[in-house]
């Protein structure tokens, strides 16, 4: 017996351009359907060349990278600034936490949170005030 997915397709302004993607129900891109295991391979290999990595251990944000990760998938559709009162809000009750606070882990979570939603590239400039409004509550374009 299959696992069944609900497939959706949403439209993401991406550097002024239209973008669609089929989502699974978690909120996964389906060309990438990435499970945390793939996601901390790919930190844990490329974490050191992030700017605010100098000088710790993977360790140190592996934390962030997960939450990032995981809020990613049920955030998809907002931008990060909105988003991110609420992650810092969460960040305490998280139980992956262990002793990090979130203004140490909040550039991770904010570079796994980017990759999931694939919202790295939103240029809000570039798009009339309506066209990220009606993003940012799940609106199609």
């Amino acid at each position: 017996m299959g696992v069944t997915y609900r497939i959706a397709t949403r439209l993401y302004a991406v550097l002024g351009r239209t973008e669609r993607r089929e989502i699974d129900s978690y909120g996964g891109d389906m060309a990438s359907n990435r499970s945390w295991n793939d996601e901390d391979t790919f930190w844990r290999s490329s974490f050191s060349s992030r700017p605010y990595a100098a000088g710790e251990s993977y360790e140190d944000f592996q934390p962030g990278y997960r939450y990032g990760f995981e809020s990613g998938a049920h955030h998809m559709g907002r931008n990060w600034n909105d988003v991110e009162p609420d992650l810092r809000t969460g960040w305490d009750k998280y139980q992956f936490r262990g002793n990090s606070t979130w203004e140490h882990v909040k550039d991770a979570v904010r570079d796994a949170w980017h990759r999931v939603t694939g919202q790295k590239d939103l240029d809000a400039d570039r798009m009339s005030e309506a066209n990220v409004s009606n993003i940012n509550r799940g609106k199609t374009l």
